[in-house]
């Protein structure tokens, strides 16, 4: 099968939104070394996957979303609501499913495009250097993501990562805003040591620790994920990742360390 004019139209148009969020991430972070302005900047993915994926600065857009959406048409409320989204000041509240998700989805009738569309900030982020492929770099990646949308009224779905980005919430009221934005943009490798000259070993250890755990509860998830293209398969899969170990830990950190 030969790429499509509608596959390549929509990556050029990919690519020209993608080219303004690195500029206004690069501006708002100063990350002035990253600039993926090259011409193979969007890859055409024919892997079985709807997944997006960052690889050696490259965005790789999934071909397989121009088989699947068409097979929403036959939802009897496929396209009932063409305004239905989150709207700006809904963005950092996470009490959200994956299966809301694919209600918006549905209900909004989104076109192979505007479901890319609603995922290039979050994928531009990790363009610009921002951590990917863990449970806990990718909720710190969409709560970047959702507050740089908030203060430059940018689009984005709202709905990915939901509980990792609350973990992200919560963490980022013990670090601060500052230090996350910086820790963000910091390789995985480096963040401990990072952490333990900036704040203390302290905090570089409870890093260590979360981000650890998190890695192992969603480990089977992450290895599952791969092999899945239904989408409600994946949202039933998301359904079972259990966190709540990690909420308590993060939470009895945050109130011991702050109300000392």
């Amino acid at each position: 099968m030969g790429y499509l004019s509608k596959e390549l139209s929509d990556a050029q148009k990919i690519r020209t939104i993608l080219l303004n969020y690195i500029r206004i991430i690069n501006n708002e972070y100063n990350n002035s070394i990253i600039r993926n302005e090259n011409e193979d900047l969007v890859v055409l993915n024919r892997a079985d996957t709807i997944s997006f994926h960052v690889i050696k600065d490259q965005l790789y857009l999934p071909l397989k979303a121009y088989e699947m959406f068409p097979k929403l048409h036959r939802f009897s409320d496929f396209g009932t609501n063409k305004d239905d989204k989150r709207e700006v000041f809904e963005y950092l509240d996470t009490n959200t499913t994956y299966a809301d998700y694919i209600r918006h989805v549905i209900v909004a009738g989104l076109s192979e495009f505007d479901y890319f569309e609603e995922s290039l900030l979050h994928e531009a982020m990790h363009l610009c250097g921002s951590g990917g492929g863990t449970a806990l770099e990718e909720g710190i990646n969409e709560l970047k993501t959702r507050e740089l949308a908030i203060k430059y009224n940018l689009k984005t779905s709202g709905y990915g990562y939901p509980k990792e980005t609350e973990i992200a919430k919560r963490m980022q009221d013990v670090l601060g805003k500052e230090l996350m934005d910086k820790l963000t943009f910091i390789g995985v490798n480096d963040r401990y040591a990072y952490l333990s000259k900036a704040v203390s070993v302290e905090i570089a250890e409870f890093y260590r620790i979360i981000s650890l755990t998190m890695a192992n509860i969603s480990f089977d998830y992450s290895h599952n994920l791969s092999h899945i293209s239904d989408p409600y398969e994946k949202a039933k899969l998301y359904d079972s990742l259990d966190y709540s170990e990690v909420f308590d830990m993060v939470d009895r950190f945050k109130k011991e360390y702050l109300n000392r």
